[in-house]
């Protein structure tokens, strides 16, 4: 138990670091660039882990895999990788961190329906607090931009398309949790599981890249001020699906979803010191991460 929450807690210090150093990096790169590298990354540290020190592909079927190729697609991989960095972009570290702390009530349902768990009414009052800070927060980004007029018309979508990116990623995230466990019940091992979710990404992303022939601006990889930030959140990335499928061997799905939300607090705080000038934290969003991480805390303890 104890060592499930320890894996837990450094998985939402993983998450919160990955969100600051994209936001720097963003700051002068395109986000598809980022993309490139967090697959990149992944792929090499999930395949030299899995046949390193893990069992390889042996004893798995189609079934057993199938959720994690899910994940890796649809979830907490490829598509979601766009949504969150987007997020990131068009609403600041911070907000799209605090907004998708939501994700535990997704992942209560998706436990309900994939485990057969129970829903209590400690779980419903978590959730309630959860949608609350995610709502205020929502608030505030809509009621601080609605007095840019002046701006053009694509400007001043940037917020909505940011809280919409965000939103997705909240489904996204709490389904993936939900799915994992479902994967792992049925025997497959936590590098087994990691490989997957990061080799459907790649594959969606080497797809994407092939059809439609973005311009990502590879050169610039050679400027450390663009590879440092975008490399240390890929690692942090690559670290972070780990953490959280050994921590599922430890603890639920919805308990491990509600640990990861602590992570706000992470990103509230190195915001403040490695963002400044960038995004500014104010006393609303700390209040509404707060609301969220208790209604985490809540969900957690059912």
């Amino acid at each position: 138990m104890v060592i499930g929450v320890f894996l837990a807690l450094a998985g939402a210090l993983s998450h919160s670091i990955s969100f600051i150093t994209r936001k720097r990096g963003l700051e002068v790169a395109d986000y598809k660039l980022f993309i490139l590298v967090r697959v990149a990354v992944g792929l090499v540290v999930s395949g030299i882990l899995l046949w390193a020190i893990g069992p390889g592909l042996s004893g798995l079927t189609p079934k057993m895999v199938l959720p994690f190729v899910l994940t890796g697609g649809l979830a907490g991989g490829f598509v979601a990788l766009f949504t969150t960095t987007l997020a990131i972009h068009f609403i600041g570290a911070s907000k799209a961190h605090a907004i998708t702390s939501s994700s535990p009530l997704v992942t209560a349902v998706g436990e309900i329906i994939f485990l057969g768990a129970a829903l209590t009414l400690q779980i419903i009052l978590g959730t309630v607090l959860v949608v609350v800070g995610a709502a205020l927060i929502s608030f505030f980004l809509h009621r601080n931009d609605s007095g840019s007029g002046e701006e053009d018309a694509g400007e001043a979508n940037r917020p909505i398309i940011g809280l919409a990116m965000a939103l997705y990623t909240v489904l996204a995230i709490g389904a993936q949790v939900a799915m994992q466990k479902w994967g792992l019940s049925m025997g497959v091992s936590p590098l087994q599981g990691l490989f997957f979710h990061v080799l459907t990404a790649a594959l969606l992303f080497g797809l994407y890249y092939l059809l439609l022939k973005p311009d990502l601006k590879i050169g610039k990889l050679g400027q450390l001020k663009y590879s440092g930030n975008f490399l240390v959140a890929a690692v942090a990335m690559a670290i972070l699906p780990l953490l959280n499928l050994y921590a599922l061997t430890f603890l639920s799905a919805t308990v491990v979803a509600a640990l990861m939300r602590v992570a706000p607090l992470f990103t509230v705080a190195l915001t403040h010191f490695f963002l400044k000038g960038i995004e500014r934290v104010n006393g609303k969003i700390v209040l509404s991460t707060f609301l969220i991480v208790t209604g985490a805390i809540l969900v957690s303890l059912q």
